[in-house]
């Protein structure tokens, strides 16, 4: 792994800390790539929208998993926890 590959990694780790620290470590141009046609493009749309559909909890278990990098590109998996109106929300992804 190159210097700037682990430089990128520590960014995504403290983009996915929160809160003031994901806002100063996302670039405002990212770009969010999401399947098919979707709304989430750019980071100020991103945090709108992500906010948005995350309501009416403000519980939600977010847990970090693996970070990996190839050059300027990131890709990490997670798991997103929670329950809402008596329903169990339990997610595995990668963004």
């Amino acid at each position: 792994m190159t210097k700037q590959e682990r430089t990128n990694k520590q960014n995504v780790f403290l983009m996915y800390n929160g809160d003031e620290a994901e806002c100063a470590n996302t670039a405002p141009d990212i770009t969010w790539h999401e399947p098919g046609h979707n709304p989430l493009s750019g980071f100020k749309e991103y945090k709108k929208l992500i906010s948005t559909r995350m309501a009416p909890s403000a519980c939600w278990d977010f847990t970090l998993g693996e970070v990996m990098v190839n050059g300027d590109f990131a890709m990490i998996t997670f798991r997103l926890q929670d329950e809402c109106k008596n329903k169990t929300i339990d997610l595995r992804g990668v963004t």
